[in-house]
């Protein structure tokens, strides 16, 4: 209910406003109802004309099932690596931005990973010499050096998404 979708030139300027009062799902596509299409042309002279239409019952075909909507408001945490990718794969069909999607499923695949390698990054501090640095200096370094991986592990990610990065670089 309430579907508001716009049309931009190349040029970045309005070229169409639609607004869709109903939207019903029905075997596979989406069928629009009472929708009215705002056109704007001469858009490089002062006075641009503006034209208004109205359609009844209008097929679009749009690769956003009903289920995908409701899965993207699910809490990404609560879903399956399979379930997000199947929803970052038709986010992208449709167009749409999977962004939050793909941080959180690639922040789930490299977990292990990440996990691994802060195991690696104990052993020195486990088995290094004892005579050579004592236990509280080898605790306080070994700690300094876990909690400067992990704060580049968690910002990693979203520092990427920032930047435009792919989340799996």
């Amino acid at each position: 209910v309430g579907i508001h979708q716009y049309k931009f030139n190349s040029k970045h300027q309005l070229v169409m406003a639609r607004y869709v009062d109903i939207a019903n799902y029905e075997k596979g596509t989406w069928v629009l109802n009472i929708i009215e299409n705002t056109y704007f042309s001469n858009l490089n002279n002062k006075e641009p004309k503006i034209s208004v239409d109205k359609e009844h019952n209008k097929i679009w075909s749009l690769k956003l099932s009903p289920s995908m909507l409701i899965s993207s408001e699910l809490d990404p945490n609560e879903m399956s690596l399979i379930e997000l990718s199947k929803l970052i794969l038709a986010k992208r069909s449709a167009h749409l931005d999977p962004g939050h999607f793909e941080m959180n499923f690639w922040r789930r695949v490299f977990q292990p990973l990440a996990t691994f390698v802060m195991v690696l990054l104990a052993l020195p501090f486990i088995f290094g010499s004892i005579r050579s640095v004592s236990v509280g200096q080898r605790f306080l370094l070994g700690t300094a050096v876990g909690f400067l991986f992990h704060i580049l592990n968690e910002f990693a990610i979203p520092i990427s998404q920032i930047y435009q990065v792919p989340p799996l670089l």
